[in-house]
């Protein structure tokens, strides 16, 4: 017979790699994780969200359109592009998931979208010079797949464990409304002007939206519950 624990705390253990008084923590009274009704309170669990929204609102938009953005370089070429950006993102999820673990994951949030706003300046620079196309495969590769690594271990780290999975469930919707928005949102720019141009300067204004926003998501704070009057 064995008996399974799911967490270290359970045992007044601490996590490999931790220190201090795991026992003493452990029989705290204080709670370890942000209730889905106490997340919903604070303003950094819906800024978080925007940027989840936001940044999927760009996913949404290039998963789409990618091809016929890159089509002025050829089939061939834009399928090339594209697939080398989703190989990008790969080496991104390695090194951003090996900095999370040294450095702060709200920062790394906001180099994920410095590099949105250079891939999307790469893209406005290729009309002049067509090279400085791949300078989007680079940033916005690694930008990808540093942000779908990052934002869990943020949530985890801001509002704890306890009720993670109901959290990044409700973080999620806001990934379903930005791909949705995104898509719709390019097509019909694109409909409008004949060109992605504009586009992709929506695009790079988000980018920079969504910097400014991650810049003001603070740590979140539990309300404090006012019991009805007698």
């Amino acid at each position: 017979m064995f008996a399974l624990k799911n967490r270290p705390q359970d045992m007044g253990l601490a996590p490999d790699g931790d220190h201090g008084t795991a026992l003493k923590g452990s029989l705290s009274t204080e709670p370890s994780g942000f209730t889905v009704k106490e997340a919903l309170r604070s303003m950094a669990f819906h800024l978080t969200c925007l940027i989840m929204a936001l940044f999927n609102l760009v996913l949404g938009g290039l998963t789409m359109h990618a091809i016929a953005l890159f089509r002025s370089y050829g089939l061939e070429e834009a399928n090339l592009m594209w697939s080398l950006t989703l190989g990008a993102s790969v080496l991104g999820r390695v090194i951003f998931g090996y900095l999370a673990d040294r450095g702060s994951k709200k920062f790394l949030i906001g180099v994920s979208w410095f590099m949105h706003i250079l891939a999307f300046g790469s893209l406005m620079l290729a009309s002049a010079d067509a090279r400085t196309a791949w300078g989007f495969v680079l940033f916005y590769g690694l930008a990808f797949g540093a942000f779908v690594t990052l934002l869990p271990l943020f949530v985890g780290e801001r509002f704890g464990v306890e009720h993670f999975s109901k959290l990044i469930g409700l973080v999620g919707l806001f990934q379903i409304i930005g791909l949705a928005a995104g898509s719709i949102l390019l097509g019909r720019i694109f409909d409008a002007t004949a060109s992605y141009e504009s586009a992709v300067s929506l695009l790079a204004v988000v980018s920079i939206l969504s910097l400014a926003v991650t810049a003001f998501i603070g740590k979140p704070r539990r309300q404090p519950v006012t019991s009805p009057a007698v």
